[in-house]
């Protein structure tokens, strides 16, 4: 206790049994998190009564080591993601066979989810984006209203929402935004299931970020006992597109014991922090809390203004070489993923390294997407998905064509059907699969087969990344060669995929940044029309202030704030006025009203 300061101490023992904890950013909420649960253990509580709860699998891995690091020990409490929790009790036959299942159902990957969807959509209107239903579809399963689609639409919605579950349930699989909901609709269609999911202690990281059917889950899982212990922070709240709730943690801040703020920075310099404070003051919404440090430094928060895009990118890449900070302590932050094309050449003629997050995950590139969906189907005969996965590596089919071979009628198999197809190559196809599915029936390791009888290394050797493809089917190999249940193996992979350390320079949105913090941090394009953007300036400004705070807070000693005049944004040449907030953090008195009377994009 004696690393803490009095207010993290007091946080950590507090007495109370719904408690929030308002931590602003780098006061070490996590470190408060990880302590509150070691004085749990030390004050005898069992470990199986407690569960703690974050958003990413990384931040569990990194809470779990320190807590162990702690007690000197292993521990098996549960500590994981709501998604992860859920999706575990999916495996039990009491969960899984209430909600209908046959077997534990398996997780489709995003793409093959947008697949599904466009193609469902496109059987109604060819003419309809795909991009507002599957957003609209996630909300709705994390019971949020899906505001993307137009109200003449929503007939429309529904069905293709009806459709798309009933094509993964014919296929026995979920998509992501299943595992909450179907965890919680198995408690109530079987109502005994709820003392078994019943903890005296429930802990929850990044509080500010949850949904309504996460809150729905924390309210379930403390039923009985009513021991909730949150730690967030409002001003971080920057997920609203993912169904994010402000209401949600104000709700619960009303029916707090106590709420404790943290406001002690251990980040940040002083300068840096004056800057942020002053920044978000200016949000309405919020539990004051200016953020305090003792980190002093001659170092001073630099503003720059560009004529155009290419210009910033290139003084930031001279910057980046005079300041002789290793590349690792460096981020460039953005709005958009768009505005890293000028960085990456110019950091690409200098030959300096540098790593774009949010780059594709492993298992959602096509070599690897099929490969594993061919084991998918090896194990499930009857999953269509996974079947579409696989013919068009295998043979270049129509899709009329495949589409007529799924109308027709059968009362086997989908193997069974591809055998009994009269079209050559989709009979010759379901031959193949047969053998390998007895293959792996017998315990064969049957990677390099499904390579060579699927035509899969012929099909790579028409690509243009051949190479970096078979790099990447090699360490497939290597990875689910150690695994002696693939099945469920799979799944795991799909859940628990977490980016690696970056590599030089970080490249990333400003979204993407949370979390994370650098020496040296550049945050460039802040233009009225780009943050705020112009679509929803009006609208969901104060969270777009608290997205520029959440950039500028990831600096610990250098922080450059810069705009450009000119941009090029779909095709256009546009000429954009600096971003309001940049005003506000230098403290300038602005009327946004007056400021937002013009058209962002200055002619």
């Amino acid at each position: 206790m004696n690393t803490l300061n009095p207010k993290q101490q007091y946080a950590v023992q507090t007495p109370h049994k719904k408690v929030l904890i308002m931590a602003g950013a780098g006061t070490g909420k996590t470190t408060v998190l990880t302590h509150r649960i070691l004085y749990l253990i030390q004050n005898h509580v069992k470990e199986q009564d407690i569960a703690a709860f974050t958003f990413t699998n990384k931040a569990a891995s990194q809470m779990k080591s320190k807590l162990e690091h702690l007690l000197d020990r292993e521990t098996n409490l549960i500590l994981s993601t709501f998604h992860s929790f859920c999706y575990n009790h999916l495996f039990i036959p009491d969960f899984y066979e209430t909600l209908g299942f046959t077997k534990p159902p398996e997780v489709i990957l995003d793409s093959v989810k947008s697949q599904i969807i466009k193609s469902i959509l496109h059987s109604y209107d060819k003419n309809q984006s795909t991009t507002p239903y599957i957003s609209a579809i996630s909300k709705i399963k994390n019971n949020t209203e899906p505001t993307e689609i137009h109200p003449q639409d929503r007939l429309l919605l529904n069905q293709v929402y009806q459709d798309y579950n009933k094509a993964l349930r014919k296929s026995n699989t979920i998509d992501f935004d299943d595992m909450v909901p179907l965890f919680l609709e198995a408690i109530n269609k079987k109502p005994d299931l709820l003392q078994m999911v019943q903890y005296p202690y429930i802990l929850v990281d990044e509080c500010q970020d949850i949904n309504q059917i996460q809150y729905d889950l924390i309210q379930t899982l403390s039923k009985v006992h009513q021991n909730i212990y949150m730690v967030g922070d409002e001003d971080q709240l920057i997920y609203s597109f993912r169904s994010s709730n402000l209401s949600l943690l104000k709700s619960f801040q009303h029916q707090t014991e106590e709420t404790i703020i943290l406001n002690q920075n251990y980040r940040s310099t002083k300068s840096i922090l004056t800057l942020s404070n002053r920044l978000i003051s200016y949000n309405k919404d919020r539990t004051p809390k200016d953020l305090i440090s003792t980190i002093d430094s001659d170092i001073k928060p630099i503003y720059k203004s560009y004529t155009s895009t290419i210009e910033e990118a290139k003084d930031i890449v001279n910057t980046i070489q005079s300041l002789k900070e290793p590349y690792e302590d460096i981020a460039i932050l953005y709005r958009n993923n768009i505005q890293s094309y000028p960085l990456e050449k110019e950091l690409t003629e200098h030959h300096i390294p540098y790593t774009i997050y949010g780059a594709k995950p492993f298992y959602e590139n096509k070599e690897i997407k099929t490969i594993l969906y061919t084991y998918r189907f090896l194990y499930n005969p009857n999953n269509e998905i996974a079947l579409r996965c696989i013919y068009p590596a295998y043979i270049k089919l129509e899709f009329y064509e495949y589409k007529n071979f799924l109308k027709l009628p059968t009362k086997t198999t989908l193997l069974e059907k591809l055998k009994e197809y009269p079209n050559s190559n989709l009979n010759k196809l379901g031959n193949i699969l047969t053998t390998l599915k007895n293959h792996l029936e017998e315990g064969q390791n049957i990677f390099m087969e499904i390579l060579e009888s699927l035509n899969y290394i012929q099909y790579l050797k028409e690509t243009n990344q051949q190479k970096l493809q078979f790099e990447r089917i090699m360490t497939l190999k290597e990875m689910i060669e150690q695994e002696a249940n693939l099945e469920s193996y799979f799944n795991t992979l799909i859940l628990n995929d977490e980016p690696t350390h970056p590599k030089g320079i970080s490249l990333l949105t400003i979204h993407k940044a949370k979390g994370l913090e650098f020496n040296t941090v550049f945050l460039i394009s802040c233009n009225e029309g780009i943050l705020p953007s112009s679509k929803d300036r009006n609208e969901r400004l104060e969270e777009q202030r608290r997205l520029f705070y959440v950039g500028i807070t990831r600096a610990r000693k250098r922080l450059y704030l810069s705009y450009s005049l000119v941009h090029f944004i779909k095709g256009r040449i546009l000429y954009l006025k600096q971003s309001p907030f940049l005003l506000e953090t230098k403290e300038e008195t602005i009327n946004l009203q007056s400021y937002f009377g013009n058209h962002p994009y200055q002619k």
